[in-house]
C-alpha cells in the first residue's frame, strides 16, 4: 500500500504596514523660501454613528476636499499641508492604515499613490481622537516619524516648533501644541514649560497651530 502525504503550505497574508508620512519640517528646523504656500485641513476622520450622532454630514465631503487639494497643488504647488487634528476616529493600526490609503494621492508618504502626481509633505497637529484609546500616542508617532520635541525615555511629545524664513528674510515662528490636557496627563506640564521657551523669540510673528480653539463661543452664538 502506497501512502501519499500532501503538505500544503499556506502563506498567511501579512498585515499591511503602518503608513509613514513625510514631514515638511522637523522640530527646531528652519524652512527658507521666497514664498510659502500652505494648505490647512482639519477633522478629516471618517464619520461614525457614535461620534457624529445628530450631525448632518455629507458622505462625499472627504473626496471633495482631496479633489480640491489635488487641483490646487496642480495649479500652484503647495509647500506643505497642516493636518489640524482628528485624522482618525481612534488610534488603531487599522484606522491609521485607512488614513494612509485615504490621502495616498495627496500626502507624501510610504503608501503607494494612485497616480504620479506630486504629493505634499505635512505638519501634523494631534487632535483628541488621534491618540484616543492609546495615551502613549505610539501609533501617531509611527505614522509621523520624527515629529515632536525630544522628551526622552522613549516617550512621545505631540508638540514642536519651527521657523519659516520668507522672502526678505523675515522669520516667523510656528508652534504646534497639543490641546488635549486630559490625554496628555503629566506631559501637559512638560508642554507648558516647553511652550514658554518656544514663544520667547517669535521673530516677525508667532503662528500657533492647534486642534481645539483656545476659547469657546456661548451656546447659540
Amino acid at each position: 500500500m502506497l501512502s501519499l502525504l500532501l503538505f500544503l503550505s499556506v502563506a498567511a497574508s501579512a498585515p499591511k504596514p503602518m503608513p509613514a508620512q513625510r514631514l515638511a519640517i522637523d522640530d527646531g528646523g528652519v524652512l527658507t523660501k521666497e514664498t510659502i504656500t500652505i494648505g490647512l485641513l482639519g477633522n478629516t476622520r471618517p464619520t461614525t454613528p457614535r461620534l457624529d450622532k445628530g450631525r448632518s454630514v455629507s458622505g462625499g465631503a472627504h473626496d471633495a476636499v482631496i479633489g480640491d487639494i489635488t487641483a490646487q497643488n496642480m495649479i500652484s504647488p503647495l509647500d506643505l499641508v497642516v493636518l489640524l487634528g482628528d485624522m482618525v476616529p481612534s488610534s488603531s493600526k487599522g484606522s491609521w492604515r485607512a488614513f494612509g490609503e485615504q490621502f495616498a494621492g495627496v500626502i507624501d508618504g510610504s503608501t503607494a499613490p494612485p497616480s504620479a502626481l506630486r504629493r505634499i509633505p505635512v505638519v501634523p497637529v494631534v487632535g483628541d481622537r488621534d491618540c484616543a484609546k492609546q495615551s502613549s500616542c505610539a501609533d501617531f508617532a509611527a505614522v509621523f516619524p520624527g515629529f515632536g520635541e525630544d522628551i526622552g525615555f522613549g516617550r512621545v511629545a505631540t508638540w514642536q516648533a519651527f521657523d519659516f524664513v520668507v522672502g526678505d528674510k523675515s522669520r516667523w515662528r510656528f508652534v504646534v501644541v497639543d490641546t488635549n490636557k486630559k490625554g496628555l496627563g503629566s506631559r501637559w506640564r512638560e508642554q507648558t514649560i516647553w511652550l514658554q521657551d518656544a514663544v520667547r523669540t517669535p521673530g516677525q510673528g508667532l503662528i500657533v497651530l492647534m486642534h481645539e480653539s483656545p476659547m469657546s463661543r456661548a451656546k447659540g452664538e
